[in-house]
């Protein structure tokens, strides 16, 4: 087997990676023997998450800040900045670009995620090395067409989603203001500024701002997430593929990874595994199951939370 980071070495055991920090994908058992024995992970549409008006939380900040300055340049009678506001009101019907996210956390062992995450049956958690997986699956989204992949913490407090939003808008109207010195046209000025509002619904996706803002009720959560905007299976290379399936009521797209046998193993740290009973049994199966898949021993660790009927 090759020597890289997160591999294992000459007596089997796993090694750890170079300073990598680790984000953790709680799940059940079912999911997890299918994202070990298939070396994949699956990502989601953004309005196919638990909270289906996730997608909707920062544009809705965006519209109603967009409807206070709106009506701050009316009182003002400040006519460009008017035009812009008015121009940008029509984002949200045309915000449609596919965003695809991987959601983690940034915690372990967290017994919120467990309960969570973990099901009825017997829970694991897969704690996989950052930016180990994060090069796997730029690798993979690699495109002449322009795959992007952006990770980080989920944003919850209110004041810093406001404040992005409030940097772009200053922005916008700076520029807005030039052209209005520039052009001393109406006509000209609301074409142009037909452009800058346009390319809102591209600035929020393109950063893929949606996909790390939250309700500041869901900070206890510590997510960590990966989007991916990649809307055609054209732009894909043979190890993602687009599928679908019926979420909250209609058809929604999904991105499916599939890594290489010594990739994945690379890029996976430590499992852990939930509380159960027969705890002790499970771990060693579960590390009996890990090493058919190439891992090394003491990959899969019990969790230290108390056992509960």
């Amino acid at each position: 087997m090759p020597d890289h980071p997160g591999g294992v070495d000459s007596v089997g055991l796993t090694k750890p990676g170079p300073d990598d920090e680790v984000i953790w994908h709680y799940t059940a058992q079912d999911t997890f023997v299918s994202i070990v024995e298939n070396a994949s992970l699956r990502f989601s549409d953004i309005e196919c998450m638990n909270d289906p008006t996730e997608r909707q939380h920062l544009v809705d900040l965006t519209r109603a800040e967009i409807e206070q300055r709106l009506g701050q340049a009316k009182v003002a009678n400040d006519e460009p900045a008017i035009i812009l506001f008015t121009a940008l009101k029509r984002f949200a019907r045309e915000f449609q670009l596919p965003i695809y996210v991987g959601s983690f956390s940034a915690a372990r062992n967290d017994l919120s995620q467990w309960r969570a995450y973990s099901g009825s049956e017997l829970g694991y958690a897969i704690g996989f090395r950052q930016e180990g997986l994060i090069k796997a699956i730029k690798d993979i989204v690699s495109s002449p067409k322009g795959g992007k992949v952006w990770s980080r913490k989920i944003t919850y407090a209110d004041v810093d989603k406001l404040n992005s939003i409030r940097t772009y808008f200053d922005g916008r109207l700076n520029h807005a203001r030039r052209l209005w010195s520039e052009y001393n046209d109406v006509k000209r000025y609301s074409d142009h500024i037909t452009n800058i509002a346009d390319s809102l619904p591209y600035h929020l996706s393109d950063a893929a701002q949606v996909a790390f803002a939250k309700d500041s009720s869901f900070s206890p959560e510590s997510k960590f997430r990966i989007a991916i905007q990649m809307p055609r299976q054209g732009d894909l290379n043979d190890n993602a593929k687009i599928g679908f399936r019926s979420c909250h009521g209609v058809i929604r797209p999904h991105l499916e990874f599939s890594f290489s046998r010594d990739v994945f193993v690379g890029i996976v740290s430590e499992v852990l595994v939930w509380p159960a009973k027969d705890g002790e049994l499970s771990v060693r199966k579960a590390q009996l199951f890990m090493e058919h898949f190439g891992f090394g021993r003491g990959v899969v660790v019990a969790s230290k939370i108390p056992y509960r009927k």
